[in-house]
């Protein structure tokens, strides 16, 4: 069935699939597969700003209608070229239902010589024997993008800077891939500050990942963003008001090594922002 993409960014979020696995091949691909179930609406990374595109290995596929998007999640194993995608529905990464490994992966590169391919494999695979490489090209030039069974070792990998040296003493880069929570969760509601609760004390080394990473566990999360014009304040947006009745009996929390407080959010404040 053929694809006539609409727009690049999505319309009906409960149409749409994230499809991991994905940067070994150009999104024409993709589509053309996808179109075998249905129409495609759109194929697009939804939110991430297109200068931080690289290391990304995901895209979110729309389809037109619900017997088409059934239809593609009845197959219970896609592949392309011989590469397995992780399908998972795109709203349930919204409610934090799935679980991704992306954060179980890492580009190496750039690499210059194929010859450093298998050096570098052989590399990790002293650290992990279970570890999956796919070649990736990012921005022209050439990586290898690797998934290890155990999250443990990526942050072990990046906090040791863990590199192969190679042949021609080449230097190597170390890039995380791009985790789509990135950009799923930090559009806040103008309407709905009654989900919503202020966090004041930020500094340096608390940025929006870390504070979804802390709520997420404790709560069913909408949205978190730092304040652009105040980077010492932050809002987060849960689903519900039992949530933030939660949080604000806490009055405080402790973060980092830092003591952060929780209160309302004001009509007002909301107003005096651009968020």
């Amino acid at each position: 069935m053929n694809s006539i993409l609409n727009k690049s960014s999505i319309e009906n979020i409960s149409l749409c699939v994230y499809i991991g696995n994905t940067c070994s091949f150009d999104d024409d691909i993709l589509i053309n597969y996808c179109s075998q179930y249905g129409r495609i609406i759109s194929c697009t990374i939804d939110k991430c700003p297109n200068e931080k595109r690289i290391f990304c290995d995901f895209r979110i596929i729309e389809f037109s209608n619900k017997e088409e998007l059934e239809k593609f999640l009845h197959i219970s194993l896609h592949k392309i070229d011989l590469i397995e995608l992780d399908i998972k529905l795109y709203k349930n990464l919204l409610d934090n239902i799935d679980i991704l490994n992306i954060d179980r992966k890492i580009f190496i590169g750039p690499i210059f010589n194929l010859n450093d391919i298998n050096i570098i494999i052989e590399f990790y695979k002293l650290i992990d024997q279970k570890i999956k490489s796919y070649i990736s090209k990012q921005n022209k030039q050439i990586y290898i993008l690797i998934e290890f069974s155990n999250r443990e070792f990526i942050r072990t990998i990046i906090k040791q800077k863990t590199i192969p040296k190679i042949i021609d003493n080449q230097i190597l880069n170390i890039h995380t891939a791009i985790n789509p929570k990135e950009y799923l969760k930090n559009n806040i509601s103008l309407e709905n500050n009654h989900h919503q609760i202020m966090i004041y004390g930020l500094n340096d080394y608390i940025n929006e990942n870390i504070l979804m990473d802390y709520f997420d566990k404790r709560a069913t999360v909408v949205a978190c963003k730092i304040i652009p014009n105040d980077p010492k304040c932050a809002i987060i947006e849960f689903e519900n008001e039992k949530f933030v009745q939660k949080f604000l009996d806490l009055h405080f929390i402790y973060l980092n090594g830092t003591t952060l407080s929780l209160n309302k959010v004001s009509d007002h404040f909301k107003s005096s922002i651009n968020i």
